[in-house]
């Protein structure tokens, strides 16, 4: 089984699977350049202490996205 959520409702090192970025066309290739793209894995890291950024790690880097960015990411938890 499988669900569908956004990044910013994943857990503390729970690993994903990243279906889709609901941005437009330059904030989407920003992050298609630093690995974010169909099928990658992504495991959520850590948030900062007020709740924004959070920080993901994604082809063995540490990534920082803010939660405006993070909630456009769709991704799939494998149950």
């Amino acid at each position: 089984m499988v669900i569908e959520m956004r990044l910013t409702e994943i857990s503390e090192d729970q690993t994903v699977r990243l279906v889709d970025i609901h941005l437009p066309g330059e904030q989407k290739r920003r992050l298609m350049h630093v690995g974010f793209y169909e099928g990658i894995r992504i495991r959520f890291i850590r948030r900062a202490p007020m709740g924004d950024p959070s920080i993901y790690e994604v082809c063995g880097n540490a990534i920082i996205l803010r939660k405006a960015d993070a909630q456009h990411i769709e991704v799939e938890v494998d149950v």
